[in-house]
């Protein structure tokens, strides 16, 4: 069984794909407020599998809590904060993502990375 937490934009669409996959459960947490979306995404914000930890608006998405714009961190970046707080890669994670991505043709808009649980 696989279990799946995706945090970011997309995510309605994201855990909706993933909940196809056997074997695995997915949730998610969307960013920002979720407005005008399909009836399957209200669903699944209604089951509280999707949710929304705020009232930020993806339109300020580029501003941080200090209202200057976000800091965009590189991939080598992320990779040395998840080794220095002891974070690794799950690489059976990355290859399953890879190959269900590859399927549907999913190109992400953002840096994607799959941890192992943190103990």
């Amino acid at each position: 069984m696989h279990k799946v937490l995706h945090v970011g934009p997309d995510t309605c669409s994201v855990v909706s794909k993933l909940l196809k996959e056997e074997d695995t459960e997915a949730w998610g947490v969307e960013p920002y407020d979720i407005e005008d979306v399909e009836e399957s995404c209200k669903s699944l914000v209604g089951k509280g599998i999707v949710r929304t930890p705020g009232h930020q608006k993806a339109k300020v998405a580029e501003l941080s809590k200090f209202s200057r714009p976000a800091k965009m961190r590189s991939s080598s970046w992320w990779i040395r904060f998840f080794d220095q707080s002891s974070l690794k890669e799950n690489e059976t994670a990355v290859k399953k993502f890879e190959q269900a991505t590859s399927k549907s043709s999913y190109l992400p808009a953002c840096q994607v990375f799959h941890l192992n649980p943190y103990h």
